[in-house]
């Protein structure tokens, strides 16, 4: 240890050890106290430390599939309806348990509810113009009447996984509704 062979076999000061190792003073005297009374360095505790887990690994697994069923729902009514199932756990603990699964909340990735026929419609279209040069799309005039919002108008989320962006599960499909439009006419948003 280079504080254990600074200490012992050279002349510098303790809060020269600590600059020379990058440590604070108190742990280069914490270590000198330990070598004049002949205590070991190495920590006494054996195996792990800390509270034991409240919940088992077969638990563990019971909360995932609980949460991968009910993907919409917040800690707090998961909580609850672990609870029903005669797990006796605290919010906290799901939301732990969650993390260690990697099912983090997030905003579900918006698209447009699509029929069968509109996903024909739009991949036609796709392939009928993948051959236009880049002065043919200059000459192309898109118009779109949609609005944006910038905040949400509900906080919606979903849990998920990494790679999960697009998992049906975990979409909020829009649908177009008819609106008024400034000129009297009808137009649609999604």
């Amino acid at each position: 240890m280079e504080i254990k062979t600074l200490l012992l076999h050279s002349t510098h000061s303790q809060r020269e050890v600590a600059a020379i190792a990058s440590v604070s003073k108190s742990v280069v005297s914490r270590i000198k106290r330990k070598i004049d009374t002949n205590v070991p360095l190495e920590p006494g505790r054996v195996g792990k430390s800390g509270r034991k887990r409240i919940t088992t690994p077969r638990c563990d697994c019971k909360i995932r599939d609980i949460c991968l069923k009910n993907r919409k729902k917040s800690v707090a009514q998961l909580a609850k309806m672990i609870n029903n199932q005669g797990i006796n756990i605290s919010k906290r603990t799901v939301q732990r348990r969650l993390s260690e699964e990697n099912l983090m909340g997030c905003h579900p990735t918006k698209k447009p509810q699509l029929t069968e026929a509109m996903k024909k419609k739009r991949l036609d279209w796709a392939r009928k113009h993948q051959h236009m040069t880049i002065e043919n799309w200059n000459r192309v005039c898109f118009l779109d009447k949609s609005t944006f919002q910038i905040l949400m108008d509900k906080s919606s989320f979903v849990r998920r996984r990494p790679g999960e962006k697009f998992h049906q599960d975990c979409l909020l499909e829009k649908v177009k509704h008819p609106i008024k439009d400034s000129d009297n006419d009808v137009s649609e948003l999604y």
